[in-house]
């Protein structure tokens, strides 16, 4: 150290904790966790609708592909619109892979990404990080140094 101290001068510790500064908002939460809530909801949301999909797959066992409009059985139970929604999904249930929509694998693949993303999450839990910065101060020089081409 003596020869750091001789061309430098003493080097004191300036160890700096950056603390971040969290701004609250007016329901007593950080950005980040009103960020947090906002992708919670967004993910619930679409995990309702893509189950509501697959949740109506089995209905293609109670028709047998010929019928014209959904059974009188799902309209009362589900309501004329969601009967017919339900309708739709178990007709291209029937289908051939190949033949059927898209929106089924795609609705069963949501489900199973948002699924392995909240079990990575309980898994992971809250990520804290703690960073130090050390600085070394350099002393001013003197004079320019020149040098010679």
């Amino acid at each position: 150290m003596d020869f750091i101290d001789d061309m430098f001068g003493p080097v004191e510790d300036e160890t700096e904790v950056i603390v971040p500064t969290e701004v609250i908002n007016d329901r007593g939460m950080t950005e980040s966790q009103a960020r947090q809530e906002r992708i919670a909801a967004i993910d619930d949301e679409l995990y309702e609708e893509h189950a509501a999909i697959i949740a109506a797959v089995p209905g293609a066992f109670k028709i047998t592909g010929k019928e014209t409009e959904p059974p009188p059985d799902w309209i009362e139970e589900y309501g004329k619109d969601n009967a017919w929604v339900r309708f739709r999904i178990a007709q291209a249930s029937l289908q051939a892979g190949k033949n059927a929509p898209v929106a089924l694998t795609i609705a069963k693949d949501m489900m199973k990404a948002i699924s392995k993303a909240r079990d990575m999450r309980k898994s992971q839990g809250d990520i804290n990080m703690t960073i130090q910065v050390t600085g070394i101060p350099m002393p001013a020089l003197e004079a320019p140094i020149e040098v010679d081409e």
